[in-house]
């Protein structure tokens, strides 16, 4: 299988302590975030990975290059202007003819991939999405699932004060077939969860809910950045 890692993000909620690089890049343990997700991915067997760029995507090309040294085969698209996530997906259109992983570049996890790429061929859905409970629901993508895994709706951020919070949360890594860009217009900037899911939703595709208590943690602020970084001291991600 391959992946896709979402990486084209400025990151304003995190410039303040990191101001001249792409969020995906924030150092983790003397390494890039994005280095980690590249190790996780290969650690099973997902070798051929796609990087969805933007803001400052030299900083990335630069560092990873053809990725051999990592030893693995990356891919690089890299938008003229911003066009969202489900936007950046779409220039991998006639790269990806088979069911593929998509990684939000901002998350560092420690998941048994193998679990979820099992799950969603299971199911044989249009799209899996990993699902959590996290501590900040409230500006988190909530699901509602059925008895059997299947969502059946998608409450997309931000949300008012009093909205239910025990709800799972997107959890930024999915699964889909290539039939998701059906759903993309070319050039017109759109959202994965916002727009795509949701029309998808309207159109009753089937698309399912892995749940996990496993590791998996944004690093989209600064007070999430240092508690990652509290959580990796004290051996919680489980990777070091």
């Amino acid at each position: 299988m391959n992946a896709v890692i979402l990486a084209g993000g400025k990151g304003t909620r995190i410039s303040s302590i990191f101001p001249d690089i792409p969020k995906s890049m924030i150092p983790i343990q003397g390494k890039p975030l994005l280095q980690h997700q590249i190790e996780q991915l290969k650690r099973y067997d997902i070798h051929t990975i796609h990087m969805c760029l933007g803001y400052l995507s030299t900083a990335i090309t630069d560092y990873f290059g053809s990725g051999i040294q990592f030893d693995v085969e990356l891919d690089y698209e890299i938008e003229s202007s911003p066009q969202g996530t489900a936007g950046s997906l779409y220039l991998l259109k006639d790269h990806l003819s088979e069911d593929f992983m998509v990684i939000n570049g901002d998350i560092i996890f420690n998941v048994n991939l193998f679990s979820i790429i099992e799950f969603h061929q299971q199911k044989g859905g249009i799209a899996t999405l990993t699902t959590h409970i996290n501590p900040h629901p409230l500006d988190s993508d909530l699901v509602e699932i059925d008895e059997n895994g299947r969502l059946i709706h998608m409450h997309t951020r931000p949300h008012a004060p009093d909205f239910d919070t025990t709800h799972l949360a997107n959890a930024g890594i999915m699964i889909f077939n290539p039939k998701l860009f059906d759903y993309i217009i070319e050039s017109k900037k759109q959202n994965i969860e916002k727009h795509i899911i949701t029309d998808m939703l309207k159109n009753n595709e089937m698309i399912y809910c892995y749940q996990t208590d496993e590791y998996i943690h944004d690093t989209g602020t600064v007070e999430r950045y240092h508690q990652v970084i509290q959580d990796v001291m004290n051996g919680k991600l489980g990777l070091f």
